[in-house]
């Protein structure tokens, strides 16, 4: 199970797809959460548009990872892909999501990295 984000550069602009309040971020940098394998990123991202009276506000700065991804995730026998690439935020001390629900099927992999409350509030797995 890989995920590959050769995609993903410094500067790219994402959506994200929970009810933290904000719409659209930006990647200011990124580092790797398994330490070998550079296949998840961990992102450190400024909020670029939010809903006013949330809980994030524009120009925050906070943690994200990757939901679902727009290019491909190779399993054992097969590559998946969906039409979207979605991001979730997460507080930056404990890497819990700050929203309370999901609107979107998450990636399986989220599992393997230990990401378990991202799957609860999400509305299922690909």
């Amino acid at each position: 199970m890989i995920l590959i984000l050769e995609f993903l550069i410094i500067g790219s602009f994402f959506k994200t797809f929970d009810n933290s309040g904000s719409r659209l971020i930006k990647v200011i940098n990124k580092k790797p959460l398994i330490k070998d394998n550079n296949s998840m990123y961990l992102l450190f991202v400024l909020v670029k548009r939010a809903i006013p009276h949330k809980k994030v506000k524009k120009g925050d700065k906070l943690f994200a990872i990757f939901l679902k991804t727009r290019f491909y995730v190779k399993r054992t026998n097969s590559f998946v892909r969906t039409n979207l690439s979605l991001v979730c935020l997460l507080k930056p001390n404990e890497l819990l999501p700050i929203a309370n629900r999901v609107f979107c099927k998450v990636f399986l992999e989220l599992r393997s990295i230990g990401f378990f409350r991202l799957i609860l509030i999400s509305r299922g797995l690909y």
